[in-house]
């Protein structure tokens, strides 16, 4: 992600670190959350327990959803280039991505494991 030239790194810290809290306190089906710097671009990892959580993330940052306004504010500070999805996606998750107009790039495992903890 670019992030807003407007906004000072401070502010944008701040705001990741939020954005980050909010996550973890509404959605206890996302298993990891992080923003990483490198050379001025922002990358976001997000873990979540199974598409339908990523689903439920969706729902939450649309219209109507919890965090509809937190995500308004998000696009105020970065700038989505393209999303990754490691691992299987869902026909569904396809879908919504492609209904959002997010450039989403699929990446199935060869072989992984994930632990909670």
């Amino acid at each position: 992600m670019d992030s807003n030239e407007e906004k000072s790194e401070d502010d944008i810290a701040k705001f990741s670190q939020y954005y980050t809290d909010a996550i973890d306190n509404t959605e206890p089906n996302s298993l990891g959350w992080g923003f990483y710097e490198s050379d001025g671009k922002v990358t976001l990892i997000e873990r979540y327990q199974s598409s339908d959580a990523v689903l439920t993330h969706g729902q939450n940052i649309s219209e109507g959803g919890k965090l509809e306004g937190l995500f308004g504010e998000f696009l105020g500070y970065f700038e989505i280039e393209k999303v990754e999805i490691f691992g299987t996606a869902s026909p569904e998750l396809k879908a919504v991505l492609k209904s959002m107009g997010m450039p989403a790039f699929y990446r199935p495992a060869m072989a992984s494991f994930s632990r909670s903890k």
